[in-house]
């Protein structure tokens, strides 16, 4: 449940100057943080937390409500907050639980740098998702919007300018990586549709074409990979011969089956390939190449966590 804020506001510029450009306001306390940013006939309240991240904790906006004047009254409403004007003492109420005194905040960049943050992040993060619910087998790295942040020059531009500016970028992103991942995606189809009656020799040339890397980071070569050893397990041996510098990347994509494990085992000759999966398998090698992978996504899963205020 919500914890009830009541914010009892102290007014430095008075409503006088609505209709004169933005002007912020924050609260005093960095524990209960809310932004006010004051425009003509409206006060957007944007009320702030963190993205939980030891390595780059970054701010987030947990809501945002937008105050509209009502008719014949001296207050502002929205969904959330109400914002009334007493004289010169501004109180936001979402209840009547809490108070906390805002100032001015006259550096309108530091503000608009926070929010911008907030908004970049958030939308990779959803971006992350999306593409990540549209592939299954694929990984949006969760650490790109950290990445792109770094990369933004105008980080304390106008808010709603960046928001439009983001909203094109991610679109050319998302484009861009939709038509990697749906060849991709295409292509391990393919594979597995017809692993048990094509020939390997026919399919190694689609498989070449597929993301290498540990699941959940992508999971369409393991997958493949799995499937056709599954179907012939002195394939295999074939896909080492094919992969010799990806060996890794195939023990692991068959290491936790056992029942295919000694199948493989079984199949006749091969016996160097058959001694070096053995020695790598028994060193558990390919438990720890896993266990990095899993905490490299989870790192950024984590990101996604907002520590909301209290």
């Amino acid at each position: 449940m919500r914890r009830a804020a009541y914010i009892l506001l102290v007014a430095v510029i008075p409503f006088l100057f609505f209709g004169q450009g933005a002007k912020f306001y924050r609260t005093i306390q960095e524990k209960h943080l809310h932004y006010l940013e004051f425009r003509a006939q409206m006060v957007i309240v944007y009320k702030m937390g963190q993205y939980y991240n030891k390595m780059a904790p970054a701010p987030a906006i947990v809501l945002q409500d937008t105050l509209v004047k009502e008719p014949g009254s001296d207050s502002y409403k929205g969904r959330i907050y109400t914002l009334e004007i007493p004289g010169k003492v501004y109180t936001l109420r979402e209840s009547k639980k809490d108070k906390y005194e805002l100032q001015v905040e006259p550096d309108s960049g530091k503000v608009n740098a926070q929010l911008n943050k907030a908004y970049h992040l958030k939308s990779f993060f959803e971006l992350s998702r999306r593409i990540d619910a549209e592939f299954p087998l694929g990984n949006y790295d969760h650490w790109t919007g950290y990445r792109e942040w770094n990369r933004v020059s105008e980080k304390a531009s106008d808010h709603d300018k960046f928001i439009e500016l983001t909203k094109q970028k991610i679109k050319l992103i998302y484009d861009s990586v939709h038509q990697k991942q749906s060849k991709s995606s295409n292509t391990t189809n393919y594979i597995l549709a017809n692993a048990k009656q094509v020939d390997y020799s026919l399919l190694k040339d689609s498989l070449k074409t597929l993301p290498i890397d540990y699941r959940p980071r992508s999971a369409y070569f393991d997958t493949c990979v799995y499937r056709l050893c599954k179907s012939n397990p002195e394939t295999f041996y074939k896909i080492l011969q094919d992969f010799p510098s990806e060996r890794q990347f195939v023990y692991y994509a068959v290491e936790e089956d056992k029942a295919l494990v000694n199948e493989i085992k079984k199949v006749s000759g091969h016996d160097q390939l058959k001694r070096e999966f053995i020695r790598e398998k028994n060193s558990g090698k390919a438990i720890i190449y896993r266990t990095i992978a899993v905490y490299a996504v989870m790192g950024g899963l984590i990101a996604w966590l907002i520590i909301a205020q209290p």
